[in-house]
């Protein structure tokens, strides 16, 4: 399921590491001068959250929410205060984003066969809107219609669902993307990722460093839709190779012997007790079970 935007914690397992993770701090002077009884922690949880789900992140409605004298409601899976309609928002993204493995099925795509004609994703910043784009030079099609049909009546929020014609399906895309893996020239480029764009229906491409020359070559290459950004520096190490920092692409395992690992995806930071830690998939490991990297032990499963 292709989810922009969103951590979808209850599909997966966080792993605590003893080694550092480089995240990002927000500044001291970003953060405003805090009510009596508001801690710096339940500020963050609140303007990260909002800014996810695409809630008012003003300190007026993150002080609101956070004054105890209010009689707000907690959400349950995210342990965050909201106001009656604020809850109602984050109610629909998860009704969405539920509905959108039957909008997979209905367009046929999954993971091991992607679709040739249509791709979805959400976007929980406008609150769960579901993204159905159609290829363009298909919507005279008389199954992709019935396709498009299916999907406007079988959606719990039809306000939530916007089809487009665009150019590339996701099928194209993920072809596009293998090829650009694969081109000879591609670990000149100071390339540190490649993904399926699919809000702009296209090929994204991180460098290490972006400047003209560079741009230029990328978008002759492999064409001049490229999305092209700045990001993080190429990892040199093989993903089975014991490094001495984490980051997603690793390969971890229950036991020092890398065959049938698992994948670190992404870091995070809990706010509530300032540790670090790893998201990875929540089949690769059991609650409390120690996790392995490069042969050495790195952390335990919790949840």
């Amino acid at each position: 399921m292709k989810i922009l935007k969103l951590l979808l914690f209850n599909f997966l397992f966080v792993v605590s590491l003893f080694s550092g993770i480089f995240i990002g701090e927000v500044e001291a002077d970003e953060i405003p001068e805090l009510p009596d009884g508001v801690t710096e922690e339940e500020y963050l949880d609140q303007k990260v959250f909002r800014e996810i789900h695409g809630l008012d992140t003003s300190n007026k409605a993150i002080f609101r929410a956070l004054d105890q004298n209010y009689r707000l409601a907690t959400h349950s899976d995210h342990d965050i205060r909201l106001t009656a309609s604020e809850l109602k928002i984050i109610q629909d993204i998860d009704s969405m984003t539920t509905y959108m493995e039957e909008v997979e099925e209905i367009i046929r795509t999954t993971e091991d066969e992607y679709s040739g004609f249509a791709s979805v994703y959400i976007d929980t910043r406008k609150q769960g809107i579901v993204h159905v784009n159609i290829k363009e030079d298909l919507k005279d099609s008389r199954e992709v219609n019935e396709m498009v049909d299916e999907i406007a009546q079988s959606t719990p929020l039809k306000e939530k669902i916007k089809v487009s014609y665009v150019e590339f399906s996701e099928q194209e895309l993920r072809d596009r993307q293998k090829a650009i893996v694969q081109d000879d020239k591609f670990s000149e480029l100071g390339i540190t990722s490649v993904y399926v764009h699919y809000e702009k229906n296209t090929i994204g491409i991180d460098v290490e460093e972006l400047n003209t020359e560079t741009e230029a070559t990328i978008k002759e290459l492999y064409g001049k839709d490229i999305h092209l950004e700045e990001h993080s520096e190429e990892v040199e190490q093989g993903r089975t190779d014991p490094v001495d920092y984490m980051e997603g692409g690793l390969a971890i395992g229950r036991n020092t012997n890398p065959v049938g690992s698992c994948t670190f995806s992404f870091s995070v930071r809990k706010l509530s007790n300032r540790t670090n830690n790893f998201v990875t998939a929540g089949h690769c490991a059991s609650l409390n079970q120690n996790v392995y990297q490069g042969g050495e032990r790195i952390g335990t499963v919790n949840y």
